[in-house]
């Protein structure tokens, strides 16, 4: 009987152990996605704002969408590079 109670305790606190890691690892993940959003603006949006400042400027609508595509890939935090040969 001693022996059963021994090893119960013994295999809970290794439960409660793994169980803490899974927690620390789950809240670290969700931390982790809060800073580095890949949220991307939808496309309908995108476009309607284009057509209003492409018309004050004088530009092809789809010309200026497609390089807001093509360097965004419609992601709100996407950073410009200057990549430069040096």
């Amino acid at each position: 009987m001693a022996y059963r109670k021994r090893n119960r305790k013994k295999w809970s606190g290794s439960l409660y152990l793994i169980m803490g890691f899974f927690l620390l690892f789950m809240i670290l993940v969700g931390i982790q996605r809060c800073f580095k959003s890949n949220y991307r603006v939808p496309k309908e949006i995108v476009w309607k704002k284009v057509k209003q400042e492409t018309a004050l400027y004088d530009l092809e609508p789809s010309f200026v969408y497609s390089i807001v595509l093509a360097e965004s890939s419609l992601r709100l935090r996407a950073k410009w590079q200057w990549n430069h040969a040096d």
